[in-house]
């Protein structure tokens, strides 16, 4: 919550962004096929794909269970960048050498700018934004 005040505050400065949570959907299959030392194996390269994905300027947290938080750089997303970019970044994750585990995600998304100071009104329009995003099926993303 710390970094994501400090950007509301920086947002006139920096330039508009993205709040997003990452729910990975059916997260619960995976352990219940493969056992939970290979979803936690899948839970460290998602979040290493989205921290590779946002760069050093962005910032990538683990919220709970099988959510993601993201705070995107300053102008990560533009008209000519489509939200699906999560999704595509963790499409596949190899959490072993021999196994690969295709990953999908519902995502909801919430562009911010100079107007939207509130963090935890950023925070809840992410959450229902992606909860909207997963009743919609697996791979659905919204934008507030």
């Amino acid at each position: 919550m710390a970094e994501l005040d400090a950007r509301c505050r920086r947002v006139a400065d920096d330039g508009p962004f993205v709040v997003a949570e990452v729910w990975l959907d059916h997260f619960s299959d995976i352990n219940s096929l493969h056992g939970t030392e290979v979803g936690d194996a899948v839970l460290r390269e998602v979040g290493e794909a989205l921290r590779r994905e946002v760069g050093a300027d962005g910032f990538v947290a683990r919220l709970y269970g099988d959510v993601f938080g993201i705070i995107s750089p300053p102008g990560w997303f533009g008209e000519d960048r489509s939200a699906g970019v999560i999704g595509e970044a963790i499409s596949v994750v190899a959490p072993t050498d021999d196994l690969s585990v295709e990953v999908t995600a519902s995502v909801g998304v919430r562009f911010v700018t100079e107007t939207d100071a509130d963090a935890a009104g950023l925070l809840a329009d992410t959450q229902v934004t992606a909860e909207t995003a997963r009743r919609q099926g697996r791979g659905s993303i919204r934008v507030y």
